[in-house]
């Protein structure tokens, strides 16, 4: 004779057959930013390449977490006066290379709501010559910050500190602009004959569109009235035509625009 189950019992049995919940989805965390260190600064204005490279030798290559035998990129947050209001780490590389996510440098420009970026990063050889990583690099980011209306004001690759030559501005190489302020007239003509070629390409390229179009309208009418779209060898090579000359055109207008507007922006800095 089976035990009669106690009041206990039963509600242990009646508990254990309840269905459980499912869990769906997936968590998301919650993050937040946080203060590493604080560097105390006589003048807190970034506006050249020395004063970027004195925050450098004093705070960047003292820290116990920078490697001088690899190299090591770093972006300096500025508001609009070009005073420092923070820094961050933002790739760390090898003893010859680095990989830079113009994203990850912008990213955080964004969080901080900083107007302007100085970017910099060490040559473990001693050697500051840019390379043509360095350059590429340097325009990657120049293009990102004009979209998101954050001003790149210098790229500076440090080498060696007892070296007579210890560091080198992309700006005052000219990869980022003349930072004078004063244009020669010749600078300024040739920005405005290239402006003109820019905006006469656009129109030559615009013309042709019309025409190519205009042609692809006749014959497409054609063929429709004709009642074989679709069912001949002829309107099958129409169409795969249409859609190779169509991307050609598309990458020829692309790139006549982007040109005019290059030149465009050139010639507004100088005039």
């Amino acid at each position: 004779m089976k035990k009669p189950l106690s009041r206990a019992d039963k509600s242990n049995r009646i508990n254990s057959t309840k269905p459980q919940a499912v869990k769906s989805g997936y968590g998301v965390p919650e993050l937040k930013i946080t203060r590493l260190r604080e560097c105390r600064l006589e003048n807190s204005e970034m506006d050249n390449p020395e004063k970027i490279e004195k925050f450098w030798r004093e705070h960047i290559e003292t820290d116990s977490r920078f490697n001088p035998d690899v190299e090591t990129l770093w972006v300096f947050l500025l508001n609009t006066r070009y005073n420092l209001i923070g820094f961050q780490q933002v790739s760390q590389g090898t003893r010859d290379t680095i990989l830079v996510d113009p994203g990850l440098v912008l990213r955080a420009a964004v969080i901080k709501n900083a107007a302007a970026i100085v970017v910099a990063h060490n040559h473990p050889s001693g050697d500051p010559s840019p390379s043509e990583a360095d350059i590429k690099t340097t325009r990657d980011l120049l293009r990102g910050g004009r979209f998101l209306k954050i001003e790149l004001i210098d790229h500076i690759i440090f080498g060696s500190s007892k070296s007579e030559n210890s560091f080198v501005s992309l700006r005052e190489r000219g990869i980022l602009g003349d930072e004078s302020g004063v244009e020669s007239p010749d600078k300024k003509e040739a920005a405005k004959s290239a402006l003109w070629s820019a905006i006469n390409d656009l129109e030559t390229v615009t013309f042709e569109s019309k025409s190519m179009f205009q042609l692809l309208a006749n014959n497409f009418e054609y063929i429709t009235h004709s009642g074989d779209i679709g069912h001949d060898k002829n309107s099958q090579a129409f169409t795969t035509g249409i859609y190779f000359l169509s991307n050609d055109m598309q990458d020829k207008l692309t790139a006549a625009y982007e040109g005019m507007f290059a030149a465009a922006s050139t010639f507004k800095k100088l005039v």
